[in-house]
């Protein structure tokens, strides 16, 4: 699961990792997808932080690893 970005009311959103192709990897938000270049980071102890680089639109947003 990835903990992402916070909207304007500051409640954390969650997404869920749908693809990896490399270092790219596609996020599916439930609703209010975040903006571009914003950086979504999972919960775990070994941080992954990605940068959303494109909004796929249904949802998905597209990032790479960084």
């Amino acid at each position: 699961m990835i903990t992402g970005f916070k909207n304007k009311v500051s409640k954390l959103k969650h997404g869920k990792i749908i693809a990896v192709r490399g270092i790219v990897v596609d996020v599916n938000f439930d609703n209010n997808i975040p903006p571009l270049f914003s950086l979504l980071k999972n919960g775990l102890q070994h941080e992954v932080v990605i940068e959303v680089m494109a909004q796929q639109g249904m949802n998905i947003v597209s990032g790479a690893w960084l």
